[in-house]
């Protein structure tokens, strides 16, 4: 369990965050990296056209999240006078006190919510926040959502141990607090390092997803001994070793928090790609770094599934694309992560068996390996 109140304890949470979740979110911070580029090299005069504030509004990645993405924004994005005020504050440096850069940032957050969005009954709070952290990406954090349960930047800073008494009544504040309190740990990053801020950016949601798998990791009092299911009412009958003797590739564990449920899944998949050559009894370090090094390589993907995830993100789907030329969308297929894994395993029997493969090799060699009840049910 990492102590995240201290810059020890939080600078090892933020390195083993990045150790175990850069891959995974690579890409994210890749395109948070291209949107803070083209906001820093755009000239003033595209600073005020629609095209500038229709991809810092409508192409925004700073919030990953899932939430409000489909608040309607367009009045701030046609009205001239948000242009320009937005346009204007880029043009002025931010003051060095802190509490004078979150008033600033919280006046044009009110205006845009208060003048542009007063007759609307739904604000557009979140994806405000969202278009500031592109414009002033040192003074926000990767989670810009606010209030009510979907409030991470709160959870993040309850796991600080930051007393509720010196939480900033702005929302803006505490991007602020959690910034300042990383850069206790890490140091500051360099002026003009986008990149870096990048990175710094998405840190946060890194850490909340790392202390929140903490929750579910047994606690092992000898690590050169596997671990094995907590006996729990709820937790699965099956022991690791039963599993294995079931040559199970579906499996499903269910259990309360702290059954260790995501350190076992961690070492049936090892156990699925290594065979009789994966390690007898693993200690927790050399599980950890496995299972890193099969996930850099492309041979385990982690996803995790929620209410909105379907088809389109699982194996393909069409996405709109906004045509900046002539303003009109196409759609564009896009290949899900299971759809991307199965074309590399196929790259992958090509260059090991030196052939092309196809789908009668491959049912064939699905049935020869399949127990024989299956196999006599589709044979």
């Amino acid at each position: 369990m990492f102590d995240l109140s201290t810059p020890d304890g939080l600078k090892a949470a933020c390195e083993e965050a990045e150790r175990t979740q850069a891959q995974t979110y690579s890409e994210w911070r890749e395109q948070i990296y291209e949107l803070l580029k083209y906001v820093k090299e755009a000239s003033l005069k595209e600073r005020e056209s629609e095209k500038f504030h229709e991809t810092i509004w409508k192409k925004n990645k700073i919030a990953k999240l899932g939430v409000r993405e489909k608040e309607d924004v367009s009045a701030a994005i046609t009205d001239s006078n948000v242009r320009k005020k937005i346009s204007e504050a880029l043009t002025k440096p931010l003051s060095s006190n802190a509490q004078e850069r979150i008033k600033f940032l919280n006046e044009i957050r009110d205006y845009i919510i208060h003048d542009v969005f007063k007759n609307k009954t739904s604000k557009p709070w979140a994806n405000t926040t969202r278009m500031l952290a592109v414009l002033f990406p040192t003074e926000f954090i990767a989670l810009a959502v606010d209030g009510g349960r979907n409030n991470y930047s709160r959870k993040l800073l309850n796991k600080m141990i930051i007393k509720p008494d010196k939480i900033d009544k702005i929302f803006i504040g505490q991007h602020r607090q959690i910034i300042d309190k990383i850069e206790d740990a890490l140091g500051s990053i360099p002026d003009g390092d986008l990149r870096r801020l990048a990175n710094r950016m998405t840190l946060p949601r890194m850490l909340l997803n790392l202390t929140n798998e903490d929750k579910e990791k047994p606690e092992i009092n000898n690590t050169n001994q596997p671990w094995q299911p907590t006996s729990t009412p709820a937790t699965t009958d099956k022991t690791t070793s039963e599993m294995k003797a079931m040559d199970a590739q579906n499996i499903i564990l269910y259990g309360p928090p702290g059954t260790g449920k995501t350190y076992t899944i961690r070492q049936r998949a090892i156990e699925l790609i290594l065979g009789e050559k994966a390690p007898k009894n693993p200690s927790t370090e050399e599980l950890t770094n496995l299972f890193l090094e099969y996930q850099k390589s492309g041979h385990i993907e982690f996803v995790t599934f929620h209410q909105s995830y379907g088809y389109e993100e699982f194996i393909e789907g069409l996405r709109p694309i906004l045509d900046d030329d002539n303003k009109e969308i196409r759609y564009e297929l896009h290949d899900g992560i299971f759809k991307r894994m199965a074309m590399r395993a196929e790259e992958r029997y090509k260059v090991t068996h030196e052939q092309d493969s196809n789908f009668e090799q491959l049912w064939q060699r699905f049935i020869e390996n399949s127990p024989n009840e299956i196999h006599k049910s589709i044979g």
